[in-house]
């Protein structure tokens, strides 16, 4: 199968686009339908505690506790849904199953309204004690009903409690991967939807048992996009051997996890781990970690710390720019077409470090690079100025692409944005580094920047990507002052 480029139009931690196709299929009536049921029962369950049962349990007691007014209500339910919504208690049957999920996402909303209470002073018909009493109630009700309707929606359509699962390889390996699914704990989870043969040869017969052939392996992304599987199965030792890279980056860009039925490769800072119950060794490689709602929230983070970080530095921003200008003649920002997010092209800004013919002058100087890989170093670059080599040690010449970060260009927090000399020579498996925006800092920056070579680069860029999270990207920004102010590794 050829190598495919990474083509994502969005950052891979975003989250994923409602597809056309998605509402085109048949489930998609009754997917709105369950939704406005859930929503339906969990602010009805709230409404029937407030109203109900507290005043009952007033007359009872003799407790002096007014019911809450409307503000508190809407208030309270819209936290609620939206709480909900991020803990994906409005997601698909297989997905959302669980009271555990039910009660982390139930605390949390508590601790949110009653934050919100506080805040814009909606307690003045209702005491924060009524409060949790109604919260307590609400959230039996809401178990209690939910279960209910779980069962219900069980016994009308069995197979929404059923994991779905695409088999991919050969048509011998196809059935001994049913007959592994049908010996899974617990029994019965899996609804196998079809499998993807290696070759167009293995999907003449249209199918093996009865299980039907949805394409070829050539043909997987599209097979994936159509069917919306929640998992990937590969069992066949020679195809993972072969397509391995391929696979898992069709998984990580369409969001699904990958299966191996044997595993025997290297696959590099993905993270594996063990599934028990199959009687065969199965592990699971996890995608990158794709919190659509961090994402949101990240991205917020950025706009409005670059544009706070403009404001607070302008003054050193002005004091640089006339240092370079009394330094050395030619611009003071430097402009280069970087490599972002999806292979585009964008403009990079940052401080010029160099003379204003360096880019005619690098040609000339490949000979003594002293980077392996696709990166371009030299340690005492004869193009680099008296001020800029202060810049470059300090690492004050990216302080421009905060611009960038408010265009959307960049984040603060993310691989390296290459050049197109650099770019040019990576691998196409070294282009997943494309699949999030690019970032003034990263992990590479606070690991040792030019000190390290171009494969640990690669690695430490992909391992980012693969354990992406928000407090991942407050060390990495904690780090990169430490880093800073200690000149490490930069020249």
């Amino acid at each position: 199968m050829p190598v495919r480029e990474v083509v994502l139009n969005r950052d891979a931690r975003a989250p994923a686009d409602l597809s056309p196709r998605l509402l085109r299929k048949r489930y998609v009536v009754r997917r709105v339908l369950s939704i406005v049921v859930l929503v339906a029962i969990d602010v009805g369950a709230m409404l029937l505690s407030a109203f109900v049962t507290l005043p009952l349990i007033e007359s009872f007691t003799g407790l002096d506790s007014p019911t809450p007014g409307q503000a508190e209500m809407v208030a309270a339910a819209a936290i609620t849904v939206f709480v909900f919504l991020l803990h994906g208690l409005y997601g698909r049957r297989y997905a959302r199953r669980g009271t555990a999920r039910i009660l982390r996402a139930a605390f949390v909303a508590l601790l949110v309204v009653v934050v919100a209470v506080v805040a814009f002073d909606l307690s003045g018909t209702v005491s924060r004690a009524s409060l949790v009493i109604i919260w307590n109630l609400a959230l039996l009700y809401l178990i209690v009903a939910r279960s209910l309707y779980e069962l219900l929606l069980g016994r009308l359509y069995p197979e929404g409690d059923l994991l779905p699962i695409l088999l991919v390889g050969r048509p011998a390996f196809v059935d001994q991967a049913r007959q592994l699914l049908r010996r899974a704990q617990p029994a019965g989870r899996y609804r196998i939807i079809g499998f993807v043969g290696d070759e167009p040869a293995a999907c003449a017969e249209r199918s093996c048992d009865g299980l039907d052939c949805l394409g070829a392996l050539a043909n997987l992304e599209s097979v994936v996009r159509r069917e919306q599987p929640a998992e990937v199965l590969i069992g066949d030792p020679d195809l993972t051997r072969d397509c391995m890279p391929q696979l898992l980056e069709i998984c990580r860009r369409q969001r699904i996890v990958l299966k191996l039925a044997s595993v025997d490769l290297d696959f590099g800072s993905a993270a594996v781990s063990a599934v028990p119950g199959f009687g065969v060794p199965l592990f699971v490689l996890r995608t990158p970690a794709l919190a659509g709602s961090n994402f949101y929230f990240k991205r917020v983070a950025d706009v409005v710390a670059a544009a706070l970080l403009t404001l607070l530095l302008a003054p050193l921003l002005a004091a640089i720019a006339l240092a370079i200008k009394l330094d050395s003649p030619g611009p003071v920002f430097f402009v280069d077409t970087r490599v972002g997010l999806s292979q585009r092209f964008f403009r990079c800004y940052k401080f010029r470090t160099m003379r204003r013919d360096a880019a005619d002058l690098q040609q000339g100087l490949e000979e003594l690079n002293e980077a392996g890989g696709a990166i371009f170093k030299i340690r005492d670059d004869p193009r680099v100025t008296r001020v800029g080599r202060f810049l470059r040690k300090t690492s004050l010449d990216e302080l421009p692409q905060l611009f960038n970060v408010i265009k959307g260009q960049m984040s603060l927090v993310g691989p390296r944005p290459l050049p197109l000399r650099d770019f040019g020579l990576l691998d196409d498996l070294h282009k997943q580094r494309h699949i999030v925006l690019p970032g003034i800092t990263g992990l590479w920056q606070v690991s040792g920047r030019s000190e390290l070579s171009f494969d640990e680069m690669i690695d430490l860029d992909l391992r980012y990507i693969e354990t992406w999270s928000i407090s991942s990207d407050l060390v990495i920004l904690a780090r990169t002052v430490g880093a800073v102010f200690g000149f490490k590794g930069a020249y």
